[in-house]
C-alpha cells in the first residue's frame, strides 16, 4: 500500500514523500531510482518555468530592436534557446506549424515546395519539417547567432539575416509555396503590417501559416489590428482563410492559435 507520509519542499516545488507498507523491492524498483526521478522532475519542472520566464520577458517586455537582437544572439550563443523552446519542455509551435504544412500539401509533392521559414531561430520547424517530407526550406530571421546555430545542423538551403520589411528579399516576390512563422508574432517582434510581405513572398495558390501565443492577439501592437488586417486582406481577395485553429497547451500550458491562409 502506498500512503502519504509527508510533504517536503526543494527548489520552492512542494511535493509529497509516500511510504510503502510492503519492501519497495516487491515491485522491482531500486530505491535509489527514486530520488533520481525525483530530481529529474524538480529539474524539469524549474527549467519549463525558466523558459516560460525568458519568453514573456522578450514577448511582452517593452524592448529596443538593438536590446532584442543582443538578448537573442546571446540566448542562441549559451545553448539554452534549443534547451527551452523544446518540445519537451512545453513549446509546441514548430510541429503544429509542420504539421498544418504536411495537412495542406499531400506526400509526393513535398520535395519539390519551396518553403520560407520566418523568424526561423535555430531551426526548430525546419527540422520537423524534414521529418515530414520537405526539403526546400529557407530561413529568415535577424539574429545571426540563431542562423549560424541552425547552419552548423544543415537545416536550410539559405540563410537570410534581416527583418521582415517591404524591403526583404524584392527578388523573391510571389516565389515561396508556403511560408511558416512559429512564435514570430508578439510584442516588439514581427509587426501585424509584415502580413503584405508575407503574402508578397508566395506565390499565388500558396500557404501562408502563422503560429502563436493566442494572447498576443489582445496585447497593444496587435489588439484590434492583427485580425482585423487579417479580415481586410481577405476582403481584398489578397488571401482567403482556410483555418483558424485554438490549440490547447501550445506553449507552456498556454494556448495557441493557428492560422492557415491561401493566397489568391
Amino acid at each position: 500500500m502506498l500512503t502519504v507520509d509527508k510533504t517536503s519542499t526543494a527548489r520552492g516545488v512542494d511535493f509529497n514523500v509516500y511510504k510503502f507498507s510492503c519492501p519497495i523491492s516487491f515491485f522491482g524498483i531500486d530505491p535509489r531510482d527514486i530520488q533520481l526521478i525525483d530530481n529529474r522532475i524538480l529539474d524539469i519542472l524549474e527549467n519549463n518555468m525558466e523558459a516560460l520566464k525568458v519568453n514573456d520577458t522578450l514577448f511582452k517586455g517593452s524592448h529596443s530592436t538593438e536590446d532584442l537582437l543582443k538578448y537573442y544572439n546571446n540566448w542562441a550563443q549559451t545553448g539554452k534557446y534549443d534547451e527551452h523552446l523544446s518540445i519537451d519542455n512545453g513549446y509546441k509551435g514548430p510541429h503544429i506549424a509542420a504539421q498544418a504544412a504536411a495537412g495542406v500539401f499531400e506526400p509526393n509533392r513535398r520535395p519539390t515546395v519551396q518553403i520560407l521559414d520566418v523568424a526561423a531561430g535555430t531551426g526548430k520547424v525546419s527540422q520537423e519539417l524534414r521529418q515530414l517530407g520537405f526539403t526546400n526550406i529557407d530561413a529568415l530571421d535577424p539574429s545571426g547567432s540563431m542562423l549560424a546555430q541552425a547552419r552548423k545542423k544543415n537545416l536550410y538551403n539559405n540563410y537570410i539575416c534581416d527583418f521582415l520589411s517591404e524591403y526583404t528579399m524584392p527578388a523573391r516576390n510571389g516565389f515561396y509555396d508556403c511560408i511558416t512563422t512559429s512564435g514570430g508574432f508578439g510584442l516588439g517582434h514581427i509587426p501585424a503590417d509584415a502580413l503584405h510581405d508575407l503574402i508578397r513572398l508566395t506565390k499565388k495558390g500558396g500557404y501562408i501559416i502563422i503560429a502563436m501565443r493566442e494572447e498576443y492577439i489582445y496585447m497593444s501592437c496587435y489588439n484590434d489590428i492583427l485580425e482585423p488586417l487579417m479580415k481586410k486582406l481577405e476582403n481584398e481577395q489578397k488571401w482567403q482563410m482556410v483555418q483558424r485553429s485554438i490549440i490547447q497547451e501550445y506553449a507552456f500550458n498556454k494556448t495557441g492559435v493557428l492560422y492557415i491562409f491561401e493566397v489568391s
